[in-house]
């Protein structure tokens, strides 16, 4: 994804300094944009296409829904809102206040990690052993744990407070997936395939909305494991790690983009903007509009309607219905909005 520039929320630490001071390191996950060019990665499969730069948002058919596609905008709800009750109460509460039994071969080894690159490996050895000849080392090793922490759940709360999220679902490129078939997304989104699916241009999208609020946009893909606790040290050493590419688990910008693992079947791709709910976008980001088959003929003719007499909005309209012989989703063109 060389085309988008990515400034990660994720890995967050804090540097011990020679001279008792403590320098903050936070590199965010959540990306921000600042290279604004459009790329299109495309492998096409027999039936649905497979593409690295769609994204796709399932709608099941409320009056509100239509209105988004007839004004060009997208609602950015706020973590309270969501569907998933976990999430605020997991970036709240994920990180643990205590600070863990002191292990001095702990303290050092992460030290010594935190300081990499900051001065000669012996330099920070010396260091060091002088910290703990003269007693400090301990006081040195739980400042940086607590005010790193404090100071992460600080950025957390403001964070949750104020950050704004649309939702999207990806196709699923290593299990050559498409979303379009993603027969819970159509259940759980699409109101039993009674609804409709759009799919934008996700570069398009993200470069529109900036365009719009003139002001930074947030993305990422979301990650998906068990919601644990996560105690001082061991979130603090995945941090430094991943701040020198090593890192093997989860760091502390995970914490905002992960999610319980039943959720994993979403491959889900989100926006973030703050304290706006209604986004405007270009229709033109819109590249196919897919149609349930449950769909009542009257809606469809609603939707083809309001489609239709939006002229900013040019793509083929397909209808998803179920195979008998395979029980696989697959898709037919059945028109175009023009």
């Amino acid at each position: 994804m060389a085309f988008l520039a990515w400034v990660k929320f994720s890995d967050y630490g804090a540097k011990i300094g020679f001279r008792g001071r403590v320098a903050h390191t936070l590199m965010r996950r959540y990306a921000y944009l600042s290279k604004l060019s459009i790329s299109l990665i495309l492998s096409c499969s027999v039936q649905i296409m497979i593409n690295q730069n769609s994204i796709y948002k399932f709608f099941p058919y409320n009056p509100h829904d239509l209105d988004t596609l007839a004004n060009n905008y997208l609602w950015f709800s706020r973590f309270s809102d969501f569907n998933d009750p976990f999430e605020d109460v997991f970036i709240d509460n994920v990180l643990d206040t205590e600070i863990p039994p002191y292990n001095e071969s702990e303290a050092i080894e992460l030290l010594k990690l935190a300081n990499q690159g900051s001065a000669s490996p012996i330099q920070i050895e010396q260091s060091l052993t002088q910290l703990a000849l003269q007693g400090e080392l301990r006081a040195k090793y739980e400042y940086m744990l607590s005010s790193t922490i404090d100071h992460a759940k600080s950025i957390f709360a403001d964070y949750v407070e104020n950050s704004r999220l649309c939702c999207f679902a990806k196709d699923d490129i290593e299990a050559e997936a498409p979303a379009l078939q993603n027969k819970l997304m159509w259940s759980h989104y699409g109101n039993g395939m009674r609804g409709y699916c759009i799919e934008f241009d996700r570069s398009a999208l993200i470069k529109s909305i900036h365009d719009s609020i003139g002001d930074l946009v947030g993305y990422t893909d979301m990650l998906y494991g068990n919601l644990v606790k996560q105690s001082h040290h061991s979130i603090l050493h995945q941090t430094v790690l991943g701040m020198f590419g090593k890192k093997s688990g989860i760091g502390i910008g995970d914490l905002v983009t992960t999610k319980s693992s039943e959720w994993a079947y979403e491959k889900e791709f989100r926006l973030q903007v703050e304290n706006v709910n209604m986004v405007q976008f270009d229709p033109k980001c819109i590249l196919s509009v897919t149609v349930g088959f449950k769909m009542p003929e009257s809606k469809f003719t609603t939707l083809q309607s309001v489609l239709r007499g939006n002229t900013g909005i040019d793509c083929p309209i397909f209808r998803a219905s179920i195979n008998a012989k395979t029980f696989e989703i697959e898709r037919v063109q059945i028109g175009k909005t023009k």
